[in-house]
């Protein structure tokens, strides 16, 4: 169908019948109108209403995520606005509606830096604070290469869901032009991405970088059984490694899979399922099925990628993943002849519906409930090694919000899968009493100090306040020094502070801390090398976001010979890190806090479900059993 045209290019083109330009002469793009309105030309304010009309209403939607007011989005929107029209020159090439997004997000940046930050939600200052990478990623530079018209094409198609003729208002061309450029959009894009992965790798990447995209790329969806199983040891060896050919991997899934949930978080950087949810939202207030109904994707993604390496001593974040759902990932096609598919353990999961609620808000933070579900995608995405460098520190102080109110669909009490050998049950069915039962047999029954309030939701839980209230058994639970499992289903009440779910005290600090990270902005599995707050951490850290109000489960192992922390999001590997430093803490197991610097702290605000100790590192299996999956 051709290339798209530059910018302001309107030769041979004819106006949609909606649209025209400033004087009625037919379209004009959006980086037309950008340039025109900052030439000083006597149609510079026309060409700047113009462009108001085209997408303010978009800014404003983008900033009612950020701010905490109204009035706050619609300043914060025009602000950003005029930032977005400073930033761009006679050079620029770019579709202009994530332009202007990314300005929102920037200028809500510049209100935290100028004493402005409580303007803002809770969620973006939490996200600001847990310091994220500010270096483009893959596919944003991907992206970036692309000509403008294929960027607006495949952003106003796939996150905005805008019909041929609203998008060719936008780009200045013809509906069948962009029917033609949306064609082959998601082709040039993956084909970027390709040359960027592949002329960037490295050392023992280059054997494997033909690979990682052909494998990707036979990725399907079916809810047939598997005939044929794959098994590429090199392959799974390296992807277990190598944070760099992991995240390529799973970037490529994922543009087949939901590549309009990709485009949306990769491009804004924070809110984008958000963002997404919002318009899908908004299409279905205004009957509009073709917003409301993301069009269905013949692929599923993977997990995302398995390492993450050490720069700097911080390891980056990587996209969420969505809820767990009723299909198999499988892969097609013949390789070397045969027709293969990955191993299960790193792929291929056939699930069954959960007997616990649905975490489709876990992929996108604070969101619940019919937007999140917008958000996500119906399949599951197991997904490996990733891990941060921050530091179990004790709270500062806590809010005294109430902890999460779980819809009545949620407080549904999920199955009580057996995994034999446990060191610790506690199932805090219990109605009364200031003590719950170790259904194990181990006799290590656990005190409750504050006390944490009973519930009946979730099948009997405990609602903890963040101040005063823990779980404290009468000895330890697991040894420190050698391989150990520890898993809770897991209820976040605030994104405050550090929370700690399970730990094991030692003299000064705990032995290991299940919890979330506020700096990460996700869930940890964390140990150190040292019985001190000063020796070296370790820490495996989710993919996956918490959301407030959602009921996830979590497995931290520690597997002794193999050096390594591992850390399961709703029975899926989600991090993993290396660690060394064994020493034995001796204390007391602990449910809702951890000890540091030798004083209780980072007490947990939320409700905890379900709490169990291994003597041993579970496998890919026992955990998905343990979190309903197998």
């Amino acid at each position: 169908m051709g290339q798209p045209r530059p910018e302001g290019d309107t030769t041979g083109t004819a106006a949609p019948s909606h649209g025209t330009g400033l004087h009625g002469e037919g379209p004009i793009s959006d980086m037309a109108l950008a340039r025109l309105a900052r030439s000083g030309h006597a149609s510079a304010r026309r060409a700047a209403e113009e462009l108001r009309d085209r997408h303010q209403h978009a800014a404003v939607r983008y900033a009612s995520l950020c701010a905490a007011t109204p009035r706050a989005a619609d300043e914060l929107a025009l602000e950003a606005a005029h930032t977005a029209l400073r930033t761009v020159s006679a050079t620029s090439d770019l579709a202009w509606r994530p332009h202007l997004l990314n300005a929102v997000l920037r200028t809500a940046s510049s209100w935290i830096d100028s004493g402005r930050a409580g303007e803002l939600g809770a969620d973006l200052r939490a996200w600001r604070r847990a310091d994220p990478p500010t270096a483009p990623g893959p596919l944003r530079e991907a992206y970036g290469r692309l000509p403008s018209a294929t960027q607006t094409v495949l952003w106003h198609d796939l996150v905005e869901r805008d019909d041929e003729a609203e998008t060719a208002r936008l780009t200045g061309a013809t509906a069948e032009a962009v029917r033609g450029w949306r064609d082959n959009a998601r082709e040039a894009l993956e084909a970027a991405y390709v040359r960027i992965y592949e002329d960037s790798a490295e050392g023992g990447c280059r054997a494997f970088k033909r690979l990682v995209v052909a494998f990707a790329k036979r990725m399907v969806v079916t809810s047939a059984r598997q005939d044929a199983a794959f098994d590429d040891p090199g392959l799974d060896a390296h992807l277990a490694q190598c944070a760099h050919c992991g995240r390529a991997f799973d970037d490529l899934l994922r543009m087949r899979d939901r590549p309009d949930l990709l485009l949306a978080e990769g491009l804004l950087g924070w809110g984008g399922a958000r963002y997404l949810a919002e318009q899908a939202a908004d299409g279905r207030r205004r009957g509009d099925f073709t917003a409301a109904e993301p069009a269905p994707e013949g692929r599923r993604r993977r997990g995302p990628a398995r390492a993450t390496a050490r720069e700097g001593g911080t390891r980056l974040p990587r996209l969420p993943e969505g809820p767990r759902g009723r299909r198999r990932l499988l892969m097609v096609g013949a390789f070397v002849g045969v027709a293969v598919a990955v191993p299960a353990a790193l792929i291929a999961l056939t699930l069954r519906p959960a007997t616990h609620p649905p975490v489709a808000a876990a992929i996108t933070p604070g969101l619940t409930g019919p937007d999140a579900a917008a958000a996500a995608p119906s399949a599951p995405s197991p997904s490996v090694k990733t891990s941060a460098s921050a530091s179990p520190s004790p709270s500062a102080g806590r809010s005294a919000s109430a902890g999460p109110h779980p819809s009545a669909a949620r407080s549904t009490p999920p199955s009580r899968p057996t995994v034999p050998g446990a060191t610790v049950a506690w199932d805090f069915g219990e109605k009364t009493g200031d003590t719950t039962r170790d259904t194990s047999g181990s006799g290590n029954d656990g005190h409750l100090v504050g006390p944490p309030v009973r519930s009946s939701l979730h099948g009997g839980s405990l609602q903890f306040d963040g101040h005063h209230q823990y779980v404290q058994g009468t000895r330890a639970a697991v040894d420190t020094n050698s391989s150990f499992s520890v898993s809770a289903w897991v209820n976040l009440g605030t994104l405050d502070d550090f929370h700690v779910v399970a730990a094991q005290d030692g003299d000064d600090i705990s032995g290991f801390f299940l919890q979330y990270d506020p700096r990460a902005g996700r869930w940890a599995m964390a140990m150190r090398d040292e019985d001190s707050t000063h020796s070296d951490k370790d820490q495996a850290v989710s993919v996956t976001r918490p959301a407030i109000g959602t009921w996830v489960h979590l497995t931290g192992v520690y597997d002794d010979p193999a050096d390594q922390i591992r850390l399961y999001v709703n029975g899926v590997l989600e991090g993993t890190a290396r660690h060394n430093g064994d020493w034995g803490a001796g204390g007391q197991f602990t449910v809702g806090r951890c000890l540091w610097n030798g004083d209780a702290a980072d007490r947990f605000q939320g409700a905890i479900d379900d709490v169990r100790t291994f003597p041993r590192a579970l496998t890919a299996t026992e955990a998905a059993t343990l979190a309903g999956r197998s």
